[in-house]
């Protein structure tokens, strides 16, 4: 499910948050190639959790922009898999203007993600998704991964 739930604005404070970030990381492998910044600001994290009370989300622990610059993408994959299997849903925020930068084509499942500046969208952690290389311009993202406890859903005793 996609929806624009962000104004311009509250995505340029999303991004503004890089400065009060927990250091920032490159990856360049040959599946991926992005820059990202751990988020744990109470103050963004609270306002994006506010926006995604329509999901039922109930708390966020952190988030991450990613930033796609040119040669940057990321090849088809699930978020859910041996190493972190308690990702249960997948969360990605626009905030880039999808005039900022061309390529950068998200895919999830048999959709392709909208570009507009503030969508959002959530599906299932085992979905698989990816994005094409970005040819031109910067295209930032924010990513968290939800827990079923993030939802306030108890985990199965059996």
């Amino acid at each position: 499910m996609q929806k624009k739930l962000f104004t311009k604005e509250e995505c340029v404070s999303i991004l503004n948050s890089v400065s009060n970030s927990i250091g920032s990381s490159s990856l360049e492998l040959s599946d991926r190639k992005y820059t990202e910044w751990l988020i744990v600001d109470n103050n963004i994290l609270n306002l994006i959790l506010n926006k995604l009370s329509i999901f039922n989300v109930k708390k966020i622990k952190e988030g991450r922009i990613l930033r796609y610059d040119v040669g940057c993408f990321f090849n088809k994959h699930v978020d859910m898999w041996e190493k972190y299997p308690h990702r249960y849903k997948t969360v990605i925020i626009q905030l880039s203007n999808s005039n900022e930068y061309e390529g950068g084509d998200m895919a999830y499942g048999n959709n392709i993600l909208d570009k507009s500046i503030g969508n959002t969208v959530i599906f299932n952690s085992d979905i698989e998704h990816g994005m094409s290389i970005i040819k031109s311009g910067t295209r930032y993202a924010f990513v968290i991964w939800l827990e079923r406890e993030d939802f306030g859903i108890q985990k199965d005793f059996l």
